[in-house]
């Protein structure tokens, strides 16, 4: 799929098009709401250990951290995977810090709540779990709706990791544009 740059409109954020995977689902009065979060790729937070400090063998040391490293990637792996995201389909989305617009199977009306799990392809991956209020829905006539959501209850940290996806994107489709030219 070709990304392309959106003309400049009335909003408050950027927003791209892309495809990546994305799970949604109607949130119904018996089932559970979570609160948004982010399912962060593995990070080097343990950047202090990087350094033995004397009282181990180096090489021992070098191997401890590439194990707790691998050991890392498996849990952020099993994590992405037990929310259903490594199994998710790729569908087009048009997404912005506010909101997304995607493709779904099961009908919705204007002022559902929809929970929606993505997984945004940087490195290392990010997943994202939300919730949106469905602001238009298009119905495509072969059992798809064309749905257009408006993000609720999203903390900070989801919305900054939206921010900087759609950043990143951006200049991504801008660096694309002027190579063609």
């Amino acid at each position: 799929m070709r990304l392309e740059q959106n003309e400049p409109e009335a909003r408050g954020y950027f927003r791209v098009d892309d495809v990546f995977p994305v799970i949604s689902r109607k949130v119904t009065e018996d089932s559970p709401y979570r609160k948004s979060k982010v399912f962060p790729g593995y990070s080097m937070e343990i950047s202090y250990m990087d350094v033995s400090d004397g009282t181990i063998n180096p090489q021992l040391w070098k191997m401890l951290v590439d194990i707790n490293t691998k050991l890392g990637l498996i849990l952020e792996h099993l994590q992405l995977e037990s929310e259903g995201l490594i199994k998710a389909e790729d569908m087009p989305v048009n997404i912005s810090a506010s909101g997304i617009r995607f493709k779904m199977k099961e009908k919705v009306d204007i002022g559902d709540v929809i929970e929606i799990k993505m997984l945004l392809p940087t490195y290392p991956p990010v997943g994202i779990l939300t919730y949106g209020n469905i602001v238009q829905v298009k119905d495509l006539g072969n059992g798809e709706y064309e749905v257009a959501l408006h993000f609720s209850d999203m903390d900070d940290e989801v919305k900054d990791e939206i921010i900087q996806y759609a950043l990143k994107r951006q200049r991504e489709i801008l660096r694309k544009h002027k190579q063609q030219l």
